[in-house]
């Protein structure tokens, strides 16, 4: 089974709820942006990854607004399922943008980033964000977004069009 969270922010009780409990050996877990469990680097942190690559079922993350960039750069790029990922312990992956994975038959292709809205100002009768970036890379528009979208696009019609 593939199962979608988002949003964990570092929080481990997050994987101790019901629902990710019935997770089995083999079963994907898909944490679409802001994983958090990558950030200052240091000893603690190392023994929460650890634990969480020690899972039966794989972790996979796609970044969002709250990585450490520098840090996750440090872990080597490699192939796995079609795509490039970053192991960072065990069962516990960075699924790096633009990329196209296939996990159990099913195509995903990953595009992350996200931007972090420190403030929501009122404007007009709406709201806006005053956004604040630490890292250049987390903003989902970067260098080779172009690329990305050209094999966002090759994929779906190739799925599309299939007989």
């Amino acid at each position: 089974m593939i199962y979608l969270t988002g949003d964990t922010h570092g929080e481990l009780e997050r994987f101790q709820s019901p629902e990710v409990r019935r997770l089995r050996r083999g079963d994907s877990l898909i944490v679409c942006g802001d994983f958090g469990f990558l950030w200052d680097g240091g000893k603690a942190e190392q023994k929460v990854l650890k634990k969480l690559g020690s899972k039966k079922y794989n972790i996979l993350f796609v970044d969002g607004a709250h990585e450490n960039y520098e840090l996750l750069e440090q872990y080597p790029v490699t192939e796995w399922n079609g795509g490039k990922v970053q192991q960072i312990s065990g069962n516990l992956y960075h699924l790096m943008r633009g990329q196209v994975f296939t996990l159990e038959g099913k195509k995903f292709f990953t595009f992350g980033g996200g931007d972090k809205c420190i403030r929501m100002l009122a404007v007009g009768g709406g709201r806006r964000c005053r956004v604040v970036r630490k890292w250049k890379k987390e903003s989902r528009i970067f260098p080779n977004t172009k690329c990305r979208w050209i094999i966002l696009l090759r994929t779906s019609l190739r799925h599309a069009c299939a007989p």
